[in-house]
């Protein structure tokens, strides 16, 4: 036999001289198994630097194109509560809301609003959202049950802690307590040039004082809410 590669005569096959025909066979590109893995690894680790790279530029893309949404969604966020606030401003509220001071409650508009800052353990203060109104209700304790004598001493002395000296004082009842009140102070006469009205209702050991504040003279609200007192005994 002759080989086709080298010419060199031999009875052996592949050719002893030239290695024809496995020469042949490497390079045309067949492979050993332990090559074919180590390709097969490179080829991986390509296919998942690429799959990375992109899904890197995905997210960077996705992150650009979330900031203006988000900036979107505060901008209407913002806007929707600055209209809610100017239309609360501009609409009064309606209705009545049941405040309670101890073991006393009563109904007052809903237009008022709760004043913490303003009022202390026993004082609750509500306000009328243009300043036009300030009620006041305090609570006391009488040392002993509450008659016309008692409550008219303690309304006297209350009156002059709130330094208006002498006052006038009558006996009528609201929801079934001896009521008693202080002379109205009119705005030509009131520090702050406003009407006050104190009352000073009292039942059992209790007694609360109701004031109100305003700029006007219409009373009509007060009347109403001094008509839903309610002492819880």
């Amino acid at each position: 036999m002759v080989c086709p590669r080298c010419g060199t005569v031999t009875d052996s096959w592949p050719c002893p001289n030239c290695g024809f025909p496995e020469t042949l066979k490497r390079r045309s590109g067949t492979q050993t198994p332990e090559r074919r893995i180590i390709m097969k690894k490179k080829v991986l680790m390509v296919l998942m630097a690429v799959v990375f790279a992109f899904a890197f530029t995905l997210a960077g893309c996705g992150g650009s194109e979330s900031e203006p949404e988000e900036e979107t969604t505060a901008a209407e966020t913002e806007a929707t509560t600055e209209a809610a606030a100017t239309e609360a401003a501009g609409e009064e509220l309606t209705g009545t809301q049941t405040i309670q001071m101890g073991n006393v409650e009563m109904d007052i508009p809903a237009a008022w609003v709760y004043d913490e800052a303003a009022g202390a353990e026993m004082t609750h203060v509500y306000k009328k959202a243009d300043g036009s109104v300030e009620f006041q209700i305090e609570a006391m304790q009488a040392s002993s049950e509450v008659d016309e004598a008692v409550l008219g001493e303690m309304t006297q002395k209350y009156a002059e802690q709130l330094g208006f000296g002498d006052v006038g004082y009558y006996d009528t009842t609201i929801a079934g307590s001896i009521s008693g009140k202080i002379i109205p102070v009119d705005k030509e006469i009131h520090p702050q040039g406003k009407n006050q009205r104190i009352y000073t209702l009292g039942k059992g050991k209790t007694v609360v004082a109701i004031s109100f504040l305003m700029d006007g003279d219409d009373f009509t609200e007060m009347n109403e809410a001094l008509d839903t007192v309610h002492f819880m005994f």
